[in-house]
């Protein structure tokens, strides 16, 4: 797999970036801190392996909304293949087909899985600043210490695995690091299910408050349609006496024969009674021309002394009199209506504790978009305080543990012995072995002397022998035999002389070493005094090894807080723009905001329910100001 080109939509501070490699010789990145190096490096492993959800926000570009990339390599083949993967979705373009499926990128990398590449092809410019720092003395006392110890390195880091595992994780335990956090997520747990229960009321009582509007809203319209029928029975019930006379009448009438016959002797008392009427009817033309004279003289009175609209005027204010007590009774209640409406107001504005009046609460714009702008604010709000609080967390963490590490190495470090010291006790524990292994070849040189004293002494008998046998027989063959055995045994004579002296001065060689020579207990303190020093070496390469851990993590963290002040910088800016178009938010957390916004909401509506109850309020007043003004005029005149 051979890299040929990045292609980056939106990954930390790289946006749009299209960068090309070269896949016959080395690529190599370089550049300033905070240049995006490490940032690159996690784009081509996001690439490759993913990013979950919370890591995925660590990278979010700050000036794109895009997030993701391409990244183009050949395979073994020689074929480009390009893995373009974004926040949700993975594609892989191999030839003319397209798969979507992580198995497929899994059979490219050959089973080459995310921890593997950062432990082989994946290392900071820290570890390679250690490897030089190593001094001459400090690399061969590793290699000694490598060749001295031998499998005890492997026994004191399962130690030191065991200890750090302890430190971890204890199944009884409460202090150790996964149970703090075991606990801790059982507490999130349950606040969790609290909090989901409390947002289920929420929803409930939102629910409920929305039925309780359309209903307030439907009997609202149903106390109008009311009124009005009110209205027409109060009309009807003016004109009630004349319908019930009028019915009686009719009852009357109904009563009465189709057909009533003319009586018995009816005329002469018809004529008796027309009679009787004519004096009657004198008298009552005499009273019609009385009514007639007194009409005039009434009409002359009263247009002497009431002008001609009074009377009209009078007649208006009782017929308007049933409306107009009404009209007052209405507006006594929207009058208690609106006192009761604006000290809801002034209580609110009073409880909010913010710098707004009622003046700036009419002027006040609120547009439909405002709920999602300031509910994306609370959210930012909360993860940035969570992040915070995440990173001041680690770094806490960090320094405790650089501390504890900085305080052990102090403490082995003046366990340590000298180097002077310590060469001179590894001399002693090479020369004691030097010796000893002398003193074991004396002991063989000794016991092969012997053997050779044995075979020179049977010569010696062998050689007498022969010359005893040389004087008897007189032969030639016993003469040059005897010759030679005497030749013989003398050079056998001198080497053994040869071999007595070597051992001699090896004795006295001996001798000389004897005098510091270690005895039993001092040879296995010394051997227990340079296994301590080469566990305290192991344990300060441990520990320094842990403090390059820790190191590294302070790197990445530092890393994380520049993107996250970025964030930050960039959230104070959005938060900024809303303080400028509404000054009050100044000295309100953002996280309250949705919760402010819904209370001015609220106090919204209800100053323009104030207006409209206020409205009806005034065409009640002008009706009733009316009214008055016509019974002041009248009352004027009279």
């Amino acid at each position: 797999m051979k890299f040929t080109r990045a292609n980056i939509y939106g990954f930390g501070k790289w946006v749009d970036k299209q960068i090309e490699f070269n896949t016959d010789q080395l690529n190599v990145i370089y550049g300033d801190n905070e240049s995006g190096k490490t940032t690159l490096q996690q784009f081509i492993m996001f690439i490759l392996f993913g990013l979950s959800p919370k890591d995925q926000t660590l990278y979010q570009p700050i000036e794109s909304s895009k997030f993701g990339g391409i990244l183009t390599f050949l395979d073994e083949s020689s074929m480009e293949v390009t893995i373009e993967r974004t926040d949700d979705s993975l594609s892989i373009y191999a030839g003319n087909k397209i798969y979507h499926d992580e198995k497929v990128l899994s059979q490219y990398l050959n089973g080459l899985t995310k921890q593997t590449f950062t432990s082989i092809y994946s290392f900071s410019a820290i570890d390679l600043l250690h490897i030089r720092n190593i001094t001459e003395q400090e690399f061969g006392n590793i290699l000694f210490n490598v060749g001295l110890a031998g499998a005890t390195n492997i026994e004191i880091a399962e130690r030191n695995i065991e200890r750090e595992t302890g430190k971890l994780f204890k199944k009884a335990g409460r202090i150790p690091t996964l149970n703090k956090q075991l606990q801790k997520l059982e507490e999130l747990t349950l606040k969790e299910s609290k909090l989901k229960k409390q947002e289920s009321h929420y929803a409930l009582m939102k629910t409920n408050h929305k039925e309780y509007t359309t209903k307030l809203k439907q009997t609202n319209k149903q106390i109008e349609t009311i009124r009005e029928k009110l209205d027409q029975l109060n009309k009807q019930l003016h004109l009630l006496p004349t319908i019930n006379e009028f019915k009686k009448t009719t009852a009357s009438l109904k009563k009465l024969p189709k057909q009533i016959d003319f009586p018995n002797g009816g005329i002469k008392r018809l004529e008796n009674q027309k009679e009787k009427l004519i004096p009657l009817l004198s008298q009552l033309t005499n009273i019609e021309t009385n009514i007639a004279t007194y009409s005039e003289e009434l009409t002359e009175l009263k247009t002497s002394i009431f002008p001609e609209n009074v009377e009209k005027l009078s007649l208006e204010l009782l017929n308007d009199r049933n409306e107009y007590e009404r009209n007052l009774a209405e507006s006594e209640t929207y009058a208690t209506t609106i006192e009761s409406i604006e000290n809801e107001i002034e209580g609110s504005l009073l409880d909010l504790s913010i710098p707004l009046n009622r003046e700036a609460l009419k002027d006040l714009n609120l547009p439909y978009y405002l709920n999602k702008t300031w509910k994306n604010l609370e959210i930012e709000a909360q993860q940035i305080n969570q992040l915070e609080k995440e990173i001041e967390s680690e770094q806490a963490i960090l320094k405790n543990e650089l501390k504890m590490i900085e305080s052990e190495t102090d403490q082995i470090k003046q366990k340590l012995i000298p180097i002077t010291e310590l060469d001179a006790l590894k001399e002693q524990l090479i020369n004691h072995t030097h010796t000893t292994k002398q003193t074991e070849q004396l002991n063989n040189h000794k016991i092969n002397n012997q053997t050779k004293q044995k075979v020179f002494y049977s010569g010696i008998g062998f050689v007498v022998i022969l010359v005893i046998l040389s004087f008897i027989s007189q032969k030639p063959l016993f003469i040059y035999s005897s010759i030679i055995s005497i030749l013989g045994l003398a050079g056998l004579y001198y080497i053994i002389q040869f071999f007595e002296k070597k051992n001699e001065r090896l004795i006295n060689s001996l001798l000389g070493n004897n005098n510091n020579q270690l005895t039993k207990s001092e040879f296995n303190k010394i051997q227990n005094q340079v296994d301590k020093q080469d566990n305290n070496l192991i344990q300060l390469k441990y520990l320094e090894n842990e403090k390059q851990k820790i190191t590294r993590g302070e790197l990445q963290i530092n890393e994380r807080y520049q993107m996250f002040k970025q964030r930050k910088d960039t959230f104070y800016q959005r938060v900024q723009d809303e303080e400028k178009e509404y000054e009050f938010l100044k000295e309100i957390n953002p996280v309250h905001w949705p919760e402010l916004l819904v209370v001015l909401k609220s106090l919204k509506e209800k100053e323009q329910n104030l207006i409209e109850v206020k409205e009806k309020n005034n065409g009640l007043n002008d009706a009733l100001n009316i009214y008055e003004e016509k019974l002041t005029k009248v009352l004027s005149i009279l």
